[in-house]
């Protein structure tokens, strides 16, 4: 929205939550001194324009660092192991050039009993970060995001929703 703003458009932004941002709203409350993400919370790899904005803003972000625990059904746990088969889909889909939805990526290439877990694992990811329905999503543009899943992760100490009203206040300038 910001470069088409800079290239003389007018722009409508239409939002569906009363505050702007989509999935990325971050928890700020009396008496806790960390801010808290509702929504998205990590830039996965090494995101140009992403961390270009972030630069403009003058947001400091950090590489993660640590182990990731996730809590399901009230126990805390590790972050599961990618499975067996995710490197061999990950080699796949990097062949991959004509765009079919991952539903169907995963039924032409994966569809043989032994990648039931992947495939499991697979739709896991894509509905679970990509709130993406798999019957819908492109298999393209999901490619180069898991690709990059194990490059250096970063967050915003500050929140998120840093990078959000900085473009608002772009946008509104």
């Amino acid at each position: 929205m910001k470069k088409l703003l800079e290239a003389g458009y007018t722009v409508c932004l239409l939002e569906a939550a009363p505050t702007a941002g989509g999935r990325i709203e971050t928890l700020v409350r009396n008496g806790i001194d960390q801010p808290a993400e509702a929504g998205a919370e990590f830039i996965h790899g090494e995101l140009p324009l992403t961390l270009q904005l972030l630069k403009e803003a003058g947001i400091v972000y950090e590489p993660l660092a640590g182990k990731m625990i996730r809590v399901q059904n009230g126990e805390w746990q590790q972050q599961e192991e990618q499975d067996e088969h995710w490197e061999e889909m990950l080699e796949k889909l990097d062949s991959i050039e004509t765009d079919i939805t991952i539903k169907d990526f995963l039924d032409t290439y994966f569809a043989h009993q032994r990648y039931a877990s992947l495939a499991k694992s697979v739709q896991g990811f894509a509905e679970g970060f990509d709130l993406a329905d798999i019957s819908n999503a492109s298999v393209l543009s999901i490619k180069d995001e898991w690709k990059k899943e194990d490059e250096t992760q970063y967050r915003i100490p500050g929140g998120y929703s840093q990078l959000v009203q900085y473009l608002l206040k772009e946008i509104k300038r």
